[in-house]
């Protein structure tokens, strides 16, 4: 697959919910997924 770019959000946290590659998301909008371990932090000491 190659690079997937939208302006949707709902769009890229589901491809990162479905293991496609990685994003830069507000926690707000993903800390359920991170709650649950459904996605992984990869750089906890960048913001």
């Amino acid at each position: 697959m190659g690079n997937l770019a939208s302006n949707n959000i709902d769009v890229i946290r589901n491809f990162a919910l479905m293991g496609t590659g990685i994003t830069m998301m507000p926690t707000a909008i993903i800390h359920r997924a991170l709650q649950s371990g459904e996605l992984v932090q990869l750089f906890p000491s960048y913001s």
